[in-house]
């Protein structure tokens, strides 16, 4: 039973692992694919998939919304002098304030 859900659904939960945590779901793929349950390559290039997609879209997500969500939740905002100290050596000054402060 178990098999012929990771046969039907292994690559949609590899995705949809990968973009969000992509770590713990590819152990699991990892193994589904040595049982022969899914193809390794297809697994690498679904969880490429998502993982890119994921990384883009929480960068996308605190460009626009970022100042957003710290103002929304205040440990948020306790944090950000010290991440402003640590990107501004490392931030040229002809980028756009927000991502480097």
């Amino acid at each position: 039973m178990i098999s012929a859900f990771v046969a039907s659904w292994g690559y949609f939960a590899v995705f949809f692992g990968t973009l969000l945590e992509g770590e713990t779901i590819l152990i699991a793929a990892g193994f589904a694919a040595h049982r022969g349950l899914l193809d390794w390559r297809v697994v690498v290039l679904v969880a490429i998939a998502g993982g890119t997609l994921g990384d883009q879209l929480a960068f996308l997500l605190g460009r626009w919304k970022g100042a957003a969500l710290i103002e929304r939740f205040p440990a948020l905002a306790q944090r950000k002098p010290r991440v402003d100290a640590i990107l501004a050596p490392r931030c040229p000054e002809n980028l756009p304030p927000t991502p480097c402060g």
